[in-house]
């Protein structure tokens, strides 16, 4: 299975600390997190803001890229995408497209009201947890 998983759940995965069993998830399930330059300097640029500082340390951080160069795939973007109503996300969909991904997981209300891009189904991880039973 390939997945993109948008910044602002990888974010909840560090604060709510779930980022570990996600990464123990991916691994048994041979999931393929797909990434793009765009994407992990966005995830990180996102997790290092000062509001985010009493709840992400740096312990958190080097999870983060153990797990990006353990299980994902960095994709070169090819596709490029205008379809979202944010046109700050579409960089999310191109990369699902160019990295043919069976899903985009997400919180933002912009992306999942698109329901999907092509092949690529836009769920919440909730919808993604029920799916896959996990």
């Amino acid at each position: 299975m390939r997945i993109v998983v948008d910044t602002n759940i990888w974010i909840s995965f560090i604060i709510s600390k779930k980022l570990e069993a996600f990464s123990n998830n991916v691994r048994v399930s041979s999931i393929q997190l797909l990434l793009s330059k765009q994407m992990i300097q966005e995830v990180f640029s996102t997790a290092v803001r000062p509001k985010f500082h009493s709840v992400i340390n740096n312990a958190d951080i080097l999870l983060l890229r153990s797990i990006f160069s353990k299980n994902g795939v960095l994709i070169d973007v090819n596709e490029v995408v205008s379809v979202c109503r944010d046109p700050k996300d579409d960089f999310l969909l191109s990369l699902a497209l160019s990295g043919k991904a069976d899903y985009l997981i997400t919180g933002d209300k912009d992306l999942l009201v698109l329901n999907n891009i092509s092949e690529t189904r836009i769920i919440t991880y909730s919808e993604w947890l029920k799916l896959n039973d996990k």
